[in-house]
């Protein structure tokens, strides 16, 4: 059975070094432009984006590129962002996106049953020093949001923050073990978001997949474009009209695609639907 699989997009090292060391990814390749992990399953791909928006833009690209399940994967940025809503360490669950300078908000989908705290989130170019507002503030969000929802459904793109610093003090303090830390003391939570996504992105797979019957017939026969996109159409009518009989005897005595699709729509086409 094909698993589901979660693309997991993350600035720094100390803040994936937690999920690559739980979900027990290796590093796939050097020669890509960002260091690119995942696991012998291929449930979980993580990209090291670096930081800055040009840096997350760039490493989501590369890893949608580099994962097979791209199209059908959930995608998660995680990381630490700064502000003063809530306490250091408190997990947050990003419901709407924009950046400085002002331009278009992002709204994320928010999945069902994800019992933490909401919160809006500002993506600048640089570190903040002002903390009195009522968001949330990193540097990569929006740039990997606005890169990945022109490829997959914004219902499966997720964004988490930890907050790290409330204050310009304790961003000073940060470190790389505190850092480390702040992403570690939260794998009970993304483990459990991670089998919802897992599940979500598996259905997704299968429905995106063409079925069997498909591959059978065009494997046979010669269709031209048009013709394959035909089939696809019919084969879609006929699991809606005809839910559970086989399509194999179509293929029965017929030599051509366009005897195939023929006979297809004229069977379809006798079938009268109970409106009632």
């Amino acid at each position: 059975m094909t698993k589901g699989c979660i693309c997991w997009v993350v600035a720094l090292l100390p803040e994936a070094k937690p999920l690559i060391e739980k979900l027990e990814m290796k590093l796939l390749s050097r020669d890509t432009l960002h260091p690119i992990y995942n696991n012998e399953t291929g449930t979980d791909w993580l990209v090291i984006s670096g930081v800055g928006q040009l840096n997350a833009a760039s490493g989501s690209a590369t890893l949608y590129q580099s994962c097979p399940k791209a199209n059908t994967a959930i995608w998660v940025n995680i990381g630490i962002a700064g502000g003063s809503i809530a306490e250091i360490g408190e997990l947050l669950y990003i419901n709407s996106i924009r950046k400085e300078p002002k331009t278009r908000t992002f709204y994320p989908f928010i999945f069902p049953k994800i019992k933490i705290k909401n919160a809006s989130l500002v993506t600048y170019d640089s570190p903040q020093k002002n903390y009195n507002q009522d968001y949330i503030f990193d540097m990569e969000a929006w740039a990997f949001y606005e890169t990945i929802q022109k490829r997959v459904n914004r219902e499966f793109i997720a964004v988490f923050k930890v907050l790290s610093d409330t204050s310009e003090a304790s961003m000073n303090s940060l470190t790389k073990l505190k850092i480390f830390n702040l992403i570690n003391d939260k794998l009970e939570f993304l483990e459990s978001f991670r089998i919802k996504a897992q599940t979500l992105s598996e259905d997704e797979f299968r429905r995106q997949s063409n079925p069997e019957i498909f591959d059978q017939l065009v494997n046979k026969f010669h269709f031209t474009f048009t013709q394959t996109k035909q089939l696809k159409s019919l084969i879609k009518r006929w699991h809606v009209l005809l839910p559970g009989k086989s399509l194999n005897y179509v293929m029965e005595n017929k030599e051509s695609a366009k005897a195939i699709l023929g006979h297809i729509k004229e069977i379809l086409d006798e079938i009268e639907i109970d409106w009632g």
